[in-house]
């Protein structure tokens, strides 16, 4: 089962837009990218990374998130 944690190795400020791009297997920068064209549009948005960098837990030690190979695994234990 695929959890969203904050990233501790993509991380600029507290590891949010990582753990975003490792959920959702993109590129870091492009969830950043979005990050700031959503801030400019509406500055609100600061208050929304707050709160999820308060919300969302960091990967405990020992979790490998790497969600890359996770259809493959999915396929093996369905047994398809």
């Amino acid at each position: 089962m695929k959890r969203l944690y904050r990233s501790d190795k993509e991380k600029m400020l507290s590891g949010v837009c990582g753990g975003l791009a490792i959920y959702f297997n993109v590129d870091p920068t492009l969830i950043r990218l979005l990050w700031v064209l959503l801030f400019f549009m509406n500055p609100l948005m600061i208050i929304v990374y707050i709160i999820a960098a308060i919300i969302i837990p960091i990967a405990p030690e020992g979790v490998l998130y790497d969600f890359s190979k996770e259809p493959e695994k999915i396929k093996a234990e369905s047994g398809e």
